[in-house]
């Protein structure tokens, strides 16, 4: 039988839909055995301190900031050449804190605080450079002092012993009372990149970064090639009323230039680099003394 050419009525029966009951499954928390939902903790009197701290220098001080990477495959190498041949084991800080140091003896706007009474900034005769280091009852900032007469050897020896006596909490007022620049590194923590606040009454402070590697694209006579190579991320931050952005960008370029360019010249005058030569080791090349050259070129026409 086809359907539809059936003539018998068709009996229209009504369906039923049995809905089942929704069964729902209960459970009770006893917080009595698990403990309560939260715990209260109260700020120490130096969390508030310096909560309130930063809270006035933000709001006291018109921040500038200027971001700048440079690619430190030539540094690695020299750090890896100085321990492979003379064991000294130089961390990427230490060569920091000398491009900084030189930066510094030549940028005097950077190497100055701020005279609040006399709303000016005061250029300073030393180069004394502030490390932020964190340790159990807060943030302190030892300080190399005279870092610019200082060799990358005795910087790292020095910052050693500062950050150790810090952490030890044995660290003595003048050693980490005043300073003229900070620098703060985040970069064993694999942090990208920060901003940091000006510590007053300096001018400015440098945030560092990790080293994240980076695609490049080489070009060579029969073909392209991708290649990876190291980027670190320098934040600069300063105090606008002392120093402009295009200041800070003349300074924070001339230090990725020392850090990426031309690292061995910041060994110069280091007994290091000498032992490095005896061994034919590390020569300035005509790339290095070009670098160099076209940096002190660039800093000669910005601050004229």
């Amino acid at each position: 039988m086809v359907l539809g050419l059936c003539n018998e009525p068709i009996e229209l029966k009504p369906v039923v839909i049995i809905q089942e009951k929704s069964v729902k499954s209960t459970f009770t928390i006893q917080f009595s055995t698990l403990g309560a939902a939260f715990t209260d903790v109260a700020l120490s009197n130096m969390r508030k301190v310096i909560a309130q701290r930063l809270s006035e220098l933000k709001l006291c001080i018109p921040h500038g900031y200027v971001r700048a990477t440079t690619c430190i495959d030539r540094l690695n190498n020299l750090r890896k050449e100085l321990k492979v041949n003379l064991g000294m084991n130089f961390s990427i800080n230490d060569f920091i804190i000398k491009a900084c140091a030189l930066a510094l003896r030549l940028f005097p706007d950077f190497n100055s605080i701020y005279d609040a009474q006399a709303e000016s900034p005061v250029y300073l005769r030393s180069v004394d450079i502030s490390m932020a280091v964190a340790t159990s009852s807060g943030l302190i900032t030892p300080i190399l002092k005279s870092a610019d007469t200082l060799t990358v050897s005795d910087i790292s020896k020095l910052s050693r012993q500062l950050i150790r006596k810090a952490r030890d909490g044995i660290i003595q007022p003048p050693e980490f009372q005043g300073g003229s620049f900070t620098i703060s590194n985040l970069g064993m923590y694999g942090i990208r990149e920060f901003t940091a606040i000006v510590n007053p009454p300096q001018v400015a402070i440098l945030a560092v970064g990790t080293g994240l590697p980076e695609a490049c694209i080489s070009t060579s006579f029969t073909e392209n090639e991708i290649t990876f190579s190291t980027y670190l991320t320098l934040t600069l931050s300063n105090d606008s009323r002392c120093v402009s952005e295009v200041a800070a960008g003349s300074f924070l370029k001339y230090v990725c230039s020392l850090l990426g360019d031309c690292p061995y010249i910041l060994l110069d005058g280091d007994p290091t680099s000498l032992l490095l030569k005896g061994n034919n080791l590390s020569q300035l090349d005509e790339f290095d003394n070009l670098m160099l050259s076209q940096v002190n070129v660039d800093v000669v026409q910005t601050m004229s």
